[in-house]
């Protein structure tokens, strides 16, 4: 798409077909990258061609391949940059291209160019920023934690980082499906069916003995337990001697002996294998969809294009002995102290790591390997390249070099393996740090979280720093009312906007499906309008560069100063004539004010859909 753009040049108005404000910066690179060929030049891969200069004052763009082709040419960077400045022919909206030592080419563009881009927002909508199919899909895990408890503060940073990155990478062009990891075959679950059948016992004998250690003791069970009347069923099939197991549990050594004691005294009250198994599978899914996915939503993650992917499916469909059977075959696997080994260290992993013990179970690194070897086989279509995102927490940083490893051993491309990792949050709340311990039960909850500062004011502040950064979240500045939250600053922002309008619409009769069309030339005269303008010119690349750095936190910060430029131009400029100035029939200035408020309005509503933000028109 281009626009007709007029430059005004001693009097003559003289009129070029424009590339759109949003494109500003491909038909640069693309202009560069022509003339590299002119001046007997390779361009080098993987190098930035245009950037964005760190200090407004030296342009809007910048181009530092000049020094980057410096070795290359055997010759000086400032000498390239001139050759190539006069290889190429200046578009008309560049109003001034200069060379700054050491070698970087700097452009500044006129401002009649910049201001383009209100009628460029209004003419694309919700489409704006929006960018072609590029033949890429991608495979996205994240969350995935254990159902044994309510999620916690942390677990909502990768709900928040997960969902949020999904919505950026599909506006990249991406095709992109959601998984979520469901660790139903470990012990823990064991503990966790055991425990949920020792509490309800209790509750029915009103007993008010506390769940000892070694059982899951928060009392998110209690709801658990009458949740579902399949699982009630299961629970009341069979009395367990409550007032003597809690008691014997307690004479344990240690929490893990007291564990397995509740598990043996569960599987045995259970009277079957097949009963018991059927307690543990109902508890598991109940905790999904009434713990687990009410939490996920309650941060408005969309849990419906999800999906929830169960370990249980891999070891049902032989899908985990399959590839530790492949392994096998390949020679990758050994022997020793009657465990079974994989060669981990042969592909860069620190050691070798077991998939079988010597008693014969598999470890969990066995079934990650299959899940794994699972979702690099999924189909998906033939033109697109295909990768896999796993979102993990810090704690699992270390799994990466082994499943990687065994990704390779397999014959996959481990380049189609991509991990992000979930660093740890702090709770604050009036300056004291509030501590958290899962299988105690002494810990917040994402839904207390939500409860106390609202979904939206928790999905911006997990994702205002970046995610492999360990995050400090403060109640107390999450909930404040002022300029100094950002999060109210934005909500701010769009209110003050939409005030303005109501006002337009109602004293000087304004119509928003006019403004599409209004002249917005006026605005390249004010400073406060041109750098509003600039940051609108942003957001095309903003969400290319979030989707390419997997950093949904690109987004916030572009959110925050957006809403900063808003606020800057509505105090330094007046945007509505008092409703009684007799010369405001006249104002050729006034539909332009207003075509670029609802622009920003625009753009600022299209960034906070991707973050799952929905900002308020009324404060």
């Amino acid at each position: 798409m281009a626009t007709l753009y007029g430059l005004g040049n001693g009097g003559i108005i003289m009129f070029f077909v424009m590339p759109l404000p949003s494109q500003f910066k491909n038909q640069l690179v693309e202009m560069i990258s022509a003339a590299i060929a002119d001046i007997g030049a390779q361009l080098p891969e993987n190098i930035n061609i245009i950037e964005r200069p760190r200090i407004a004052a030296h342009g809007d763009f910048s181009c530092p391949l000049a020094l980057t082709l410096a070795k290359q040419l055997r010759r000086k960077p400032q000498e390239i940059a001139e050759q190539l400045l006069a290889a190429i022919t200046l578009p008309p909206f560049v109003a001034e291209a200069q060379i700054v030592a050491p070698g970087f080419i700097n452009f500044k563009l006129h401002a009649d160019a910049k201001v383009t881009v209100v009628r460029e927002v209004l003419a694309a909508q919700e489409q704006y920023g929006i960018i072609a199919p590029q033949n890429e899909s991608v495979l996205l895990e994240f969350v995935s934690a254990n159902p044994t408890g309510p999620l916690h503060v942390g677990h909502g940073r990768a709900c928040a980082y997960g969902d949020a990155l999904a919505n950026i990478l599909t506006a990249a062009g991406n095709e992109v499906r959601c998984e979520y990891y469901v660790n139903n075959a470990g012990r823990q679950m064991d503990i966790l069916a055991a425990s949920l059948w020792l509490r309800y016992w209790l509750l029915q004998n009103n007993d008010t003995t506390p769940m000892p250690e070694g059982a899951y003791r928060g009392d998110y069970l209690v709801a658990v337990t009458t949740a579902s009347t399949a699982l009630k069923t299961l629970l009341q099939q069979t009395q367990p001697p409550a007032d003597t197991l809690a008691d014997s549990m307690t004479a344990c050594a240690t929490t893990d002996l007291a564990a397995d004691t509740l598990v043996v005294a569960a599987r045995t009250a259970a009277g079957s294998a097949d009963a018991y198994t059927q307690l543990r599978q109902q508890t598991g899914t109940i905790m999904l969809e009434e713990v687990i996915k009410k939490d996920m939503q309650a941060l408005t993650v969309a849990t419906d294009r999800i999906n929830f992917f169960y370990e249980t499916e891999l070891h049902d469909n032989g899908q985990v002995a399959a590839a530790i059977d492949t392994l096998q075959q390949r020679q990758q696997l050994y022997e020793q102290d009657g465990a079974l080994w994989f060669k981990s260290s042969d592909y860069g992993d620190e050691k070798d790591r077991v998939v079988c013990r010597a008693n014969g179970e598999l470890t969990y690194f066995a079934a990650d390997i299959a899940y794994h070897a699972d979702k690099l086989s999924r189909p998906h279509p033939p033109q697109n390249h295909y990768r896999i995102i796993n979102v993990l927490g810090a704690d699992h940083h270390g799994y990466v070099p082994r499943l990687s490893a065994a990704m390779q051993a397999l014959g996959f491309n481990a380049q189609d393996m991509e991990t992000e990792i979930i660093q740890f949050v702090a709770l604050f709340e009036g300056g004291e740090r509030l501590k958290m311990s899962t299988r105690a039960g002494e810990f917040v909850t994402l839904q207390e979280l939500v409860a106390s500062v609202g979904a939206e004011a928790a999905r911006f502040y997990y994702l205002s720093r970046k995610n492999d950064q360990h995050l400090d979240f403060d109640l107390t500045a999450a909930k404040a009312q002022e300029r100094n939250n950002p999060i109210y600053y934005l909500h701010y922002a769009n209110a003050r906007i939409f005030r303005i309008i109501e006002n337009w619409q109602e004293n000087f009769q304004g119509d928003t499906a006019t403004l599409a069309t209004a002249d917005i030339q006026p605005l390249a005269q004010d400073s406060a309008a041109i750098a509003l303008c600039e940051q609108l010119i942003l957001y095309p690349e903003t969400i290319a560069r979030a989707a390419a750095e997997r950093a949904p936190h690109l987004l916030t910060a572009y959110l925050s100063e957006l809403a900063t430029q808003l606020h800057n131009y509505y105090e330094q400029s007046r945007i509505l004539p008092a409703a009684d100035d007799t010369n405001a029939a006249t104002d050729s200035g006034l539909a332009a004010r207003v075509a670029l408020l609802w622009a920003t309005c625009t753009v600022l509503n299209n960034a906070a859909r991707l973050l799952g933000l929905k900002l308020p028109e009324s404060m």
